[in-house]
């Protein structure tokens, strides 16, 4: 290996190194990995021991894209010692959780077709049933957002000098970009770097950052911040979090295989996925073909959900139907992209909601129409002569057994509650 790695060095002259590659740029002790640097660049160690071909569908272990370390190490925590009075002043510094605007709001612009923007970060508290007003049981996803701020808002020409080659493309689209942080923690366990970042918004630092690109019109100002009205309920939006990692398993559980049999001669073909090939004709193993490996982990998008209810006073929302992530993991909303599900006629507020703007107060709990509440009397419905018929009772099975014979007309039947 260190002879290849030579012999490419020699290749592309003097200007080529072999070492860590992230250790000079991260202050402080960082895990690092080899790697091949030449002319600003890094080409990975593993890229090169199988001549040029890259793993695309395999699992790669990175690091963490810290540029600063948001964590001091334990080494430095415990030679920094304070005194009982300093520590309660921190601990009161830390309680005043206020970020003074240094401007008033921006102007108000409209919401159009094309208007993009930002999303929240949240936290998955799990999935509970829920029932409409005609009977029927759903499923909703509860999620909380916790203490979102703006931490940094970037013009598309501010955009453009910073990723002018990447994939968002700014100058094309003519988007910005918004950097969210949520949940603040204790400035007390976090380097000077990564607390300093926050300063110009008048902020305590964050556990989570998120980027966000939005359109110039739906810019929001350093500092202000983002709750759950931001949403309102009835809108529909789109979640994207972090499937549960299940790590390698084996195709019955990761592609729901039938297996093999479990007796007669099978010896060792139990959990086995079989042929994946041919023998003589294109003797090979297509592409795509379901095969073990990882399992979860992935990030993906659940679209087109509704907002069933909300908590204005514990920022929690109430969305239709599930999408991925554990509990207590971090999920992010945004406004969905469906075309026939865009808010035109009812625009939501932009580019976010500011309580100064609530001409009546609103209650605690918002519901959309179509959601049975649960402090209301129980719905009773009433079977008619017409959903007798409808019933089906030629099966003789249905006649012979009297826990399924059909109701009564003019019997009532109680909902849900």
């Amino acid at each position: 290996m260190a002879q290849a790695l030579r012999a490419l060095c020699g290749a592309f002259g003097s200007s080529c190194r072999i070492g860590n590659s992230l250790g000079a740029k991260l202050p402080g002790p960082v895990r690092t990995e080899s790697a091949i640097s030449f002319s600003g660049s890094f080409v990975n160690v593993d890229f090169v021991r199988h001549g040029g071909k890259s793993h695309s569908h395999r699992r790669q272990v990175k690091i963490n894209p810290y540029h600063i370390l948001p964590e001091i190490p334990a080494v430095e925590k415990t030679q920094e010692r304070l005194t009982e009075e300093n520590a309660q002043f921190l601990q009161q510094v830390n309680a005043d959780n206020v970020s003074p605007l240094k401007a008033p709001p921006p102007e108000r612009k409209p919401f159009t077709y094309w208007t993009k923007r930002t999303g929240l970060i949240c936290k998955k508290i799990g999935v509970i049933p829920q029932w409409l007003t005609n009977g029927r049981r759903i499923r909703c996803s509860v999620v909380q957002v916790i203490d979102n701020h703006v931490v940094s808002s970037s013009a598309p020409e501010e955009f453009a000098k910073q990723y002018n080659a990447s994939r968002y493309k700014p100058k094309v689209r003519n988007v910005g970009c918004m950097v969210v942080g949520a949940e603040s923690i204790d400035p007390t366990n976090l380097t000077d770097d990564y607390v300093k970042l926050f300063e110009p918004a008048g902020l305590q630092p964050k556990r989570k950052l998120s980027k966000f690109i939005v359109t110039p019109d739906a810019l929001v100002q350093p500092g202000t911040a983002l709750r759950a009205t931001h949403f309102r309920t009835g809108d529909y939006v789109d979640v994207g979090a972090k499937t549960i990692d299940h790590g390698f398993q084996g195709v019955m559980k990761r592609w729901k295989f039938k297996g093999g049999p479990a007796t007669h001669g099978a010896t060792k073909f139990h959990r086995r996925p079989g042929s994946i090939g041919h023998g003589a004709h294109n003797s090979k193993v297509k592409k795509g073909k379901k095969m073990p490996g990882f399992m979860g982990g992935k990030y993906q998008m659940q679209r087109c959900l509704q907002i069933m209810r909300m908590n204005r006073t514990h920022d929690v929302m109430y969305i239709r139907g599930t999408f991925p992530g554990a509990t207590n993991s971090w999920c992010y909303v945004f406004d969905t992209v469906a075309r026939s599900k865009r808010p035109l006629k009812n625009p939501p507020p932009m580019p976010t909601h500011y309580p100064e703007d609530d001409v009546t107060p609103h209650s605690e709990e918002t519901f959309v129409p179509l959601l049975f509440q649960l402090d209301k009397p129980t719905i009773e419905f009433e079977i008619t002569e017409d959903d007798l018929k409808k019933v089906r009772t030629g099966a003789k099975t249905a006649q012979k057994s009297p826990s399924k014979a059909p109701p009564k007309a003019g019997a009532k039947v109680a909902g849900k509650s």
